[in-house]
């Protein structure tokens, strides 16, 4: 299918996580890819956002900042050691092998002239409120697809066949069932419709 244009849908301040951050207790960088410097992902897993920034709802249905103004007003104390991103999302669901659309209400966007396109990120989202994991730096995706110093992917076709393949990978995948009659999830990405999006970062 052709991917429709993607929908601006907000903004977010993250501390960004470099590559000597990702340390095993034994000092051991454990992100193997050497062309990866720094983790800039939509997913709050390595590189987070503000501490209690959900507790003070200010962000949208998708978990993101319709403004800067709201985006910065959640960061505690000062502000230097954060990160603004902006994303917008292709409003396509890629389930198991199928690409679906999806429906996504856009933002109202500022201009982004002040950010820096820095790469694609394919992120899961499994019924949870907002976007989970990004397979390429939480599931070491970076291993396995072509990423860039952001643990991004640098080009459109590379990351939509990314996000394909993840997704035949899930319909693939094991379940083993539980003593108690229910289904346990085994597989290397997490579960859950894929997204791709674009990740901006201001200048």
């Amino acid at each position: 299918m052709n991917i429709p244009s993607p929908i601006f849908v907000g903004y977010f301040p993250k501390i960004t996580a470099h590559r000597n951050d990702l340390k095993t207790d034994k000092g051991e960088i454990w992100l193997k890819n050497e062309i990866v410097e720094e983790i800039s992902s939509v997913s709050n897993c390595i590189s987070k956002g503000p501490e209690g920034w959900i507790d003070k709802w200010k962000h949208n249905d998708l978990g993101f900042y319709d403004t800067e103004e709201s985006a910065l007003s959640v960061i505690p104390g000062n502000h230097e050691k954060y990160d603004l991103y902006a994303y917008k999302l292709y409003p396509v669901e890629f389930i198991e092998g199928k690409t679906v659309n999806y429906k996504v209400e856009s933002g109202a966007i500022e201009s982004l002239d002040s950010y820096k396109f820095i790469g694609y990120d394919v992120v899961n989202r499994s019924g949870a409120d907002f976007f989970e994991c990004s397979a390429l730096s939480c599931s070491n995706g970076c291993e396995v697809f072509p990423v860039n110093q952001f643990c991004l992917i640098q080009d459109f076709e590379d990351a939509v066949q990314c996000c394909k393949k993840i997704s035949e990978d899930i319909a693939g995948a094991e379940t083993v069932k539980r003593p108690d009659g229910t289904l346990e999830y085994h597989g290397k990405w997490e579960p859950g419709p894929y997204y791709l999006i674009d990740v901006f970062r201001k200048k």
